[in-house]
């Protein structure tokens, strides 16, 4: 394997695992801040601007794959880590990315609901950073 094809293995899941964890954290801050007396609109607001930097994320894969398909596959095979299991955790960020596009929150209530299906549909991985 080149040190290249390692560097974007590398960064594709330290990519996808932040992701995982920014989702997972700001859901929790979402309900916090709510707890907290904010307002519905600044915590609407919040979300959908974090939402807008999780699918430029999502697109730097998107990207890589699209446009280094087979050297990113070939690099993930000699590590021994498919392609599918890789773009099934992509499709999952993907997910809670797109559910919130279309996620009603116009109320605290809703807002929570919201954050709770991120926490529910987006197990915690295992890390040393938890």
């Amino acid at each position: 394997m080149e040190l290249e094809q390692l560097i974007m293995v590398i960064d594709t899941a330290k990519n996808l695992e932040g992701l995982r964890r920014d989702m997972r954290s700001n859901a929790e801050e979402y309900k916090s801040r709510l707890e907290q007396g904010q307002s519905v609109e600044s915590v609407q607001n919040l979300i959908l601007a974090n939402n807008i930097q999780y699918k430029r994320r999502l697109l730097w894969i998107k990207n890589l794959y699209d446009n280094n398909g087979n050297i990113f596959t070939v690099a993930l095979q000699e590590m021994n880590i498919t392609i599918t299991h890789t773009l099934q955790i992509y499709q999952e960020l993907k997910g809670i990315a797109d559910a919130t596009d279309t996620a009603d929150l116009s109320t605290a209530a809703k807002i929570e609901t919201a954050a709770n299906y991120v926490l529910t549909t987006l197990p915690a991985h295992l890390t040393v950073w938890a």
